[in-house]
This record gives C-alpha cells, structure tokens and sequence, in this order.
C-alpha cells in the first residue's frame, strides 16, 4: 500500500474472495489473529 513491504501484512488477491463465505474465512482468520494478540 506504500510502495514498500508491510511487516506482518497479508494481501489477499480480490480474485481469491469472490465468495462471501471466502472473504469471510479471510477476516476470521485476520480477527482470530488480532484477539491473539497482547493489548496496547
């Protein structure tokens, strides 16, 4: 998105989420991640 590498990113084509089930594994998968983490 800035032209350079994003540490701990993940880009998900738009051709593989062209099912809302398949977009919607994608973000539990990206939650799941986020509610793992430590608080800030």
């Amino acid at each position: 998105m800035t032209g350079r590498p994003m540490r701990g990113w993940v880009v998900v084509d738009g051709a593989a989420v062209t099912e809302d089930e398949e977009l919607g594994a994608w973000v539990e998968r990206g939650r799941a991640f986020a509610a793992g983490l430590p608080p800030k």
